[in-house]
């Protein structure tokens, strides 16, 4: 049952009027469009969360005159979902706000396939074949990408977050593994969002038998994320942590000590003992007699 606006909270109605909004382009003053399809945007809600589009708004560029932003070589089912989230802040990864009419990413022709693939700009790489089971974290992998391509920090949070979800609900699925290649070759190391959501899965299921094998086997395609893994795992104790090393410093200071407390005269030439220390003595802990240079 329909809540009355008396009953909704304040938030839920302000997303409701951002979804019309969206929905329904009202007041419009701005278009991204992107395969065929046009968005009817508002510059303040777009621009004031991405300097990508307000650059492109800004300078004396296509873009700027026709109030329009072109893009060619992205998906149109990842920019519905960042657009979405540009106005109620959420997104649906199983799903749209907006209606497209169209199939979904994983029904596409091998045409259109090929197309994304050329492009050098595409932000949705298909080297890897896509398990249909893993589609929803599939698509918050290429909202993550293109969230940073445009620069929309918090929705990179979000994107890693719903990622993580669904991963730390199915790691049991072949398809979580299988689509872990294609994620840690796209995402730059210093791009840690996802990367650190992705270990810390990895570090929880790692040492299931069953799926040892193929998790080791993932993890060659990231070294950071092997990293992270690691540190993870010591700090839970889940793996021995090395004893640390006495330093040179101490060691050699301790010999020092030991030596001086037994001298009170050379035993070379039996004179009264002072100490003098050369530059090669100093990492060995060696200490001579300053009358006649002999090692004690």
């Amino acid at each position: 049952m329909d809540l009355s606006l008396h009953q909704r909270s304040p938030l839920s109605c302000f997303r409701a009027g951002m979804k019309d909004l969206l929905l329904e382009g009202r007041y419009s003053d701005m278009k991204i469009t992107c395969k065929g399809f046009t968005f009817n945007v508002h510059r303040a809600i777009i621009c004031h969360q991405s300097r990508v589009f307000e650059a492109a708004l800004s300078h004396d560029f296509q873009e700027a005159a026709t109030q329009t932003v072109d893009l060619p070589n992205d998906d149109l089912e990842t920019i519905e979902r960042v657009i979405s989230y540009l106005y109620i802040q959420d997104y649906e990864p199983a799903g749209h706000i907006v209606p497209l009419d169209r199939v979904s990413d994983l029904e596409i022709e091998d045409t259109d396939l090929e197309e994304t693939q050329d492009s050098p700009d595409s932000t949705a790489p298909d080297k890897f074949p896509v398990d249909p089971k893993a589609a929803e974290a599939y698509n918050s992998f290429r909202v993550y990408m293109v969230a940073e391509k445009y620069q929309i920090k918090d929705l990179q949070v979000l994107a890693a977050e719903k990622f993580a979800l669904w991963g730390r609900a199915h790691w049991k699925d072949e398809g979580f593994l299988n689509l872990l290649p294609e994620v840690l070759t796209a995402v730059p190391p210093h791009d840690t969002h996802l990367l650190e959501a992705i270990a810390d899965i990895i570090s929880d299921i790692i040492h299931n038998s069953n799926l040892q094998e193929k998790v080791i086997e993932t993890l060659e395609y990231s070294g950071c994320v092997s990293f992270m893994v690691m540190a993870k795992l010591l700090r839970k104790g889940m793996i021995p942590n090395p004893a640390p090393q006495k330093s040179q410093d101490t060691v050699t200071v301790k010999q020092i000590a030991q030596t001086l407390n037994r001298c009170t005269k050379c035993a070379h030439c039996s004179n009264p003992f002072y100490v003098i220390m050369l530059g090669h003595d100093q990492n060995r802990g060696a200490i001579r007699c300053r009358l006649c240079r002999e090692r004690q």
